[in-house]
């Protein structure tokens, strides 16, 4: 048997807890994270290109401030950045927040490794 294959009890069951713990959490935060942060990256283009093309005059795009409250069309091109802009920074921050779980996810996992711990 090689030096680094045989694991003790302890270490089993320290995996098993990460890998108990972290995939239960992963289901969750991965997608939650990733379909913010794409689905919200998509929209602040598509709310700045809508703002753009309303600047120019087409009268099918809509922007409300509430019900009954338009937009004028001169401001279309402010108001699409401003709220463009938010969006943006809600999609970065959870591409930030994802890239960051990860990376505690991969760092996490090299720590349990038995040959890691074991030099």
């Amino acid at each position: 048997m090689e030096k680094g294959s045989a694991r003790s009890f302890k270490d089993v069951m320290l995996m098993a807890g990460f890998y108990c713990s972290t995939g239960l959490l992963s289901i969750m935060v991965i997608p939650v994270l990733a379909t913010i942060a794409y689905g919200f990256g998509f929209c602040s283009v598509l709310i700045f290109i809508a703002g753009l093309i309303r600047t120019f005059g087409v009268t099918w795009i809509q922007m409300n401030l509430g019900p009954g409250i338009e937009v004028p069309t001169e401001w279309s091109m402010l108001y699409s950045t401003i709220i463009g802009g938010i969006i943006g920074g809600i999609a970065y921050l959870s591409w930030r927040g994802l890239r960051t779980y990860m990376n505690f996810l991969s760092a996490s996992y090299k720590k349990l490794l038995p040959s890691s711990r074991a030099a």
